[in-house]
């Protein structure tokens, strides 16, 4: 597999809440899978240049799963 600059990729999946996720990753898209109320995360886009990068990789390399798409910082702090 070949992972384009800027792209994060697990050796083991991530589990964690949606909440958390995106507050720690603002304007960073995620290949992911819901389970339950909490995410299985895949790979991220490290910064939001690398979001369209990521969806072509999804597409490539993880058919099936989803793209969340990362909140913007005022976003973010708007639920809090």
């Amino acid at each position: 597999m070949e992972v384009p600059n800027n792209i994060i990729v697990f050796d083991e999946p991530v589990l964690t809440n949606d909440l958390e996720w995106l507050s720690n990753h603002p304007d960073c898209d995620s290949i992911i899978e819901h389970i339950g109320a909490m995410l299985r995360v895949y790979a991220y886009a490290e910064n939001k240049s690398a979001n369209r990068a990521l969806v072509r990789f999804r597409d490539e390399y993880y058919k099936g799963k989803i793209i969340l798409a990362g909140m913007s910082r005022d976003g973010i702090n708007s639920l809090f």
